[in-house]
């Protein structure tokens, strides 16, 4: 049995954009954890220390923990944040390195190139066209190495 056919990217682009569903994996989490933090809640009330519950929530004791929560969260978030920023930061670098050694080696080039035109150039007359295309290259040639030049 063969499969459909797949569109084509230019197809593709006209497609309506279209929700996913949640998965049948997600959705039963989601009503399990429901249902055991309803359980929960219903035996502390049911067992009669539903209203010492509510006051142990608004103790001090639960207000300190809740304060020290936020602020492990907010540490290890930031810890989180700036590892991530180190990691792109290392990865511009490298990328910076790389292109800094791509322009070293284009002037080593072009210098190649210019010293093989010079040497070429003193080989022929000056009057000669050969020269002059010569001498048109060479300044082709240093006009790339300004720019170049700019650009590091």
């Amino acid at each position: 049995m063969e499969s459909a056919p797949h569109p084509t990217p230019s197809g593709t682009s006209r497609l309506k954009k279209r929700r996913r569903r949640q998965s049948a994996a997600r959705a039963r989490t989601a009503w399990l954890i429901g249902a055991i933090v309803l359980v929960f809640v219903a035996g502390i009330f049911l067992s009669g220390g539903g209203i010492e519950f509510v006051r142990s929530l608004y103790s001090p004791v639960a207000l300190i923990v809740v304060i020290f929560l936020i602020v492990e969260y907010v540490v290890l978030k930031g810890r989180d944040r700036s590892r991530l920023y180190r990691i792109e930061l290392d990865q511009m670098r490298e990328k910076r390195r790389r292109d800094n050694e791509f322009l070293h080696d284009i002037e080593r080039d072009i210098q190649s190139v210019e010293n093989d035109l010079a040497s070429l150039e003193d080989r022929f007359e000056s009057g000669d066209d050969r020269g002059q295309e010569l001498r048109r290259l060479r300044s082709k040639f240093e006009d790339l190495r300004r720019a170049a030049d700019r650009r590091c």
